[in-house]
């Protein structure tokens, strides 16, 4: 893609292209998961109480990472990052990049915006409290 946007040359590579950390970020994040039959539990004590944790929990806490790819799926479809924006950036000299796209959009639609940002960060971490307080 950014071959065709001609961002890179064409004879570039992931690594000369810069590309090569993102790839190995995204292979990791997408590689975790919680293998079955794993059943191992933390247990201790805090403040004259008893905890446990399995790690189960603790896995699919950390799986929520992979919902970037949302923010992925959303540049590739954005307004903010077509090529039309991306001429108009680099005249400006910045990025037409997910960054941009997210602060367009706070711009023109901020009630929606902060809507979605709310309603996800509340689901992320009623989601983790609950993990986490479910043995009490």
């Amino acid at each position: 893609l950014l071959k065709l946007r001609k961002l890179c040359l064409q004879e570039d590579n992931l690594r000369t292209a810069g590309l090569l950390p993102k790839l190995i970020f995204e292979l990791f994040i997408c590689a975790i998961f919680c293998p079955p039959y794993v059943d191992y539990d933390f247990s201790g004590t805090v403040l004259k109480g008893r905890f446990t944790y399995s790690f189960d929990a603790i896995v699919s806490i950390i799986t929520l990472a992979k919902s970037y790819l949302v923010l992925k799926l959303y540049v590739h479809f954005s307004p903010w990052t077509s090529e039309r924006a991306a001429k108009v950036c680099s005249k400006y000299k910045c990025q037409a990049n997910v960054s941009f796209a997210i602060k367009a959009e706070l711009k023109k639609r901020p009630d929606i915006m902060l809507g979605i940002l709310m309603g996800v960060t509340i689901i992320y971490l009623g989601f983790a409290i609950r993990t986490f307080e479910q043995a009490y």
